[in-house]
């Protein structure tokens, strides 16, 4: 009995033993589960956290990305930089070569060739000699409504460089030579009104041909840009649009007519333009008025110019110039004058075309300085190469004639003799090569 008794005792022992210890247990599992559960919701609160920083970081990176794709689409960036970037930088070069078919071969009996009124010729250039032609280099800020204030320079170096300073002097005179010519530099700003204004030097509105040796059909310019045209001015000019689709106008106060240099004198030159242009044709109206006399502010000089161009398909372009030049004052080089030319060019292929240039001058005075009652004619054909988008190769072969007065005075040379004023040549003709490169 007492055995069983202890047994018994001792099994309820265990048993409670038993049951503390799983109480125990219990009791540890459910604080390490808690202690868990707050350790999870501690990592996912840092997780929460994390998320919301990278999508800020993300959302950063974006704004930042954009930013900087506009600035690469616009150009836009800051100081220095933003200004280099807005340039526009260009120029050529032009290499000639003239033969005289007259062979006035002496170069002194050719810088005598001057005309019996004593002035250059239209076209005389240096016989049977090769020429640096020019060399031009163009810097310019342009101008839009993003970018409203610009400018630009034009200099340029070389044989017809020394020919283009005194606005009306013939390429291929005595003025010649290697000489710095400054074309252009001026400020330009595009008002809230759409008017551009410039202020400094500026090429004129005048005329067909410019000075640029690639942008004309011919190698050489012709009797109506040589006499009866200025090349630049200095003054202030205003342009735009007109109301009417395709009419623009443009209105400029300058120095004088063809002086880039102030005339010593109070007076000014207007200069104005009205044009329309269409399609495949354009007309331009111009003219200039004002003094053109050192010392002078009474003596006036105005030109009258008409500009028609007609492009009617991509092989065929063609323009017509007329003007007329009166000359109110006192001096010798005083009275009327007028020239017509008109130009054509046929493409016969994307790089290769022909040009055709007729011309007529006459001056009842002597405003040309080759003596009253002058009458010039000439005919320039030119054949242009692109051997590649930079490179341009050009032929040429021009005749002019003349006379001037009723006795028809001789106007060129055809002798090595050097004796002065030894002229017997109603007609020169000239063949001449010109090699272009485009940078």
């Amino acid at each position: 009995m007492i055995r069983r008794a202890i047994v018994g005792s001792f099994t309820v022992l265990c048993s409670f033993l038993v049951a503390a210890v799983a109480f125990t247990a219990e009791d540890d599992v459910q604080a390490q589960l808690e202690a868990m559960q707050q350790r999870m919701n501690q990592l996912e609160d840092r997780l929460e956290l994390t998320t919301d920083q990278l999508a800020e970081a993300n959302q950063r990176l974006g704004e930042q990305h954009t930013i900087l794709e506009k600035a690469a689409q616009t150009g836009e960036s800051s100081g220095t930089a933003a200004f280099l970037d807005s340039l526009e930088i260009g120029g050529w070069l032009a290499a000639d070569y003239w033969y005289n078919v007259n062979s006035p071969a002496n170069e002194r009996l050719q810088d005598a060739n001057v005309g019996v009124g004593g002035q250059s010729l239209p076209f005389s250039p240096d016989a049977n000699q090769f020429s640096f032609g020019q060399l031009w280099f163009w810097m310019e800020r342009p101008i839009d409504e993003a970018n409203r204030a610009g400018f630009r320079t034009d200099i340029a170096f070389g044989k017809v460089a020394g020919l283009l300073p005194d606005g009306n002097t013939p390429e291929g005179g005595r003025a010649g030579g290697n000489n710095l010519y400054v074309n252009q530099a001026y400020v330009q700003y595009l008002t809230d009104w759409g008017i551009t204004m410039k202020a400094g030097k500026f090429g004129t509105l005048i005329g067909a041909e410019v000075a640029q040796a690639p942008m004309n059909f011919n190698i050489s310019r012709g009797l109506v840009y040589n006499l009866l045209q200025p090349i630049d001015h200095v003054g202030i000019m205003a342009s735009g649009d007109l109301p009417a689709e395709g009419w623009d106008w443009a209105f400029a106060v300058v120095n004088d007519v063809f002086k880039t240099q102030p005339t010593l004198n109070n007076g000014k030159a207007v200069m104005g333009h009205v044009g329309y242009a269409a399609e495949t044709w354009s007309a331009n109206l111009n003219g200039i008025w004002g003094t053109d006399t050192p010392g002078s502010s009474g003596d006036q000089y105005g030109i009258i110019d008409v500009v028609l161009t007609w492009d009617p398909n991509e092989r065929i372009s063609t323009w017509l110039n007329f003007d007329y030049n009166h000359d109110d004052n006192s001096r010798d080089r005083s009275g009327d004058a007028f020239g017509v030319a008109v130009a054509g060019r046929y493409a016969w292929t994307e790089r290769i075309g022909t040009a055709l240039r007729l011309e007529y001058v006459a001056d009842d005075r002597e405003l040309f300085g080759l003596g009253g009652d002058s009458k010039l004619w000439s005919i320039t054909a030119t054949t242009d190469y692109s051997v590649t988008d930079h490179l341009i190769i050009k032929g040429e072969i021009r005749h002019d004639g003349g006379r001037v007065g009723k006795s028809s005075d001789d106007l060129y040379i055809d002798t090595d003799d050097l004796a002065p004023g030894l002229y017997t040549a109603q007609n020169q003709t000239v063949i001449g090569a010109q090699v272009i490169y485009n940078f």
